[in-house]
């Protein structure tokens, strides 16, 4: 983990130094979700929040770090699974068209809390996940934009509490519109 930590400030430093243009933005949206690995989960509406910095290294390459507050989780037949995380995602954009980029990258979230029912079970859950985020922007304006991600969990979200329990990892589609200072 500390070794991953360096990297992310190694890469992050190379990229604030190489940078042409650094911008501040809020974004938000709505959040489709459900825990992979549950045959009965169905999907659960949440809600993401956050800001972000935009570094731009060329003209159509830029690298935007975040901090999103993400509201999780799963539904079936007669409960609800919500898992609040705060998620770091460093994600990397090409812009494709002057309005339009892809994006990629790695995210790692801290679990803040965890419901079954709207009963505290956060001991019940692993405190970290990691997972890969692809996704698509838009650009309305200067300052205004849309999104659409795909947040991939690579980690386990329950801890192993009995043999034989269902390994489930998280599973998001994002929509999120920003605005650029």
């Amino acid at each position: 983990m500390k070794k991953l930590i360096l990297v992310v400030i190694a890469i992050c430093g190379y990229t604030v130094a190489t940078a042409q243009e650094i911008k501040l933005g809020i974004k938000g949206g709505l959040n489709l979700c459900t825990l992979v690995g549950s045959d009965e989960s169905r999907m659960l509406v949440g809600a993401n929040l956050g800001g972000f910095v935009e570094i731009k290294t060329s003209e159509k390459l830029s690298f935007q770090p975040e901090l999103l507050v993400s509201i999780q989780g799963a539904r079936t037949d007669g409960y609800t699974k919500q898992l609040k995380y705060l998620y770091i995602p460093l994600m990397t954009k090409y812009k494709i068209t002057e309005n339009f980029n892809i994006q990629a990258g790695p995210q790692i979230g801290l679990l803040t809390s965890a419901k079954y029912n709207n009963y505290e079970v956060k001991d019940r859950y692993n405190s970290f996940d990691f997972g890969v985020n692809l996704g698509v922007g838009y650009e309305l304006s200067e300052n205004m934009f849309l999104e659409a991600r795909y947040c991939k969990g690579l980690t386990q979200t329950q801890k192993d509490l009995y043999p034989g329990d269902i390994t489930t990892k998280n599973q998001v589609i994002q929509f999120s519109v920003g605005y650029i200072f």
